[in-house]
């Protein structure tokens, strides 16, 4: 029995050291319409197992102008109010004809967690998601008091 046991704590301490629990599983940050014209959503930011250090981000949307095109991008606070876009490949999603919305992608956890404050939806009247001067900031969500579940 004592052989046991002392097999056993190194193993317990082992898989808690190695268990990378660093954050909450997921982050949940709702956005508020920035414009008043009823728009919402909910950014859901979630653990990935299979690659450490990244998290699965979802953006459901609600109330924005149909048919139209989106971007999302991390923004900082500050006098300069730097950003950066959110996504793998594109920041950008096209609406349907009742204006809902879905983007998925991946983020770093150190961006979501530390490195910026807001994640920005910004509408592009145009239609070009390339074309950053006329975009127009409609939902905003604050990543440092979003919460955990």
């Amino acid at each position: 029995m004592r052989r046991y046991i002392y097999f056993m704590i190194p193993l317990i301490l082992m898989a808690f050291v190695f268990s990378g629990y660093t954050y909450p599983a997921r982050k949940i940050v709702p956005l508020n319409d920035e414009i008043r014209q009823g728009a919402s959503g909910e950014a859901v930011f979630e653990k990935m197992g299979i690659a450490p250090g990244q998290r699965s981000v979802g953006i459901d949307l609600f109330g924005l102008k149909p048919d139209a095109i989106y971007s999302v991008w991390l923004e900082k606070n500050g006098e300069k109010r730097e950003r950066m876009p959110l996504g793998v490949d594109i920041n950008h999603f096209k609406t349907n004809a009742s204006g809902k919305g879905r983007y998925v992608t991946t983020a770093s956890e150190y961006d979501v967690e530390y490195n910026w404050d807001y994640l920005i939806i910004n509408y592009h009247p145009d239609g070009d998601p390339k074309n950053t001067e006329n975009m127009v900031t409609e939902l905003r969500g604050d990543l440092k008091y979003g919460y955990h579940s």
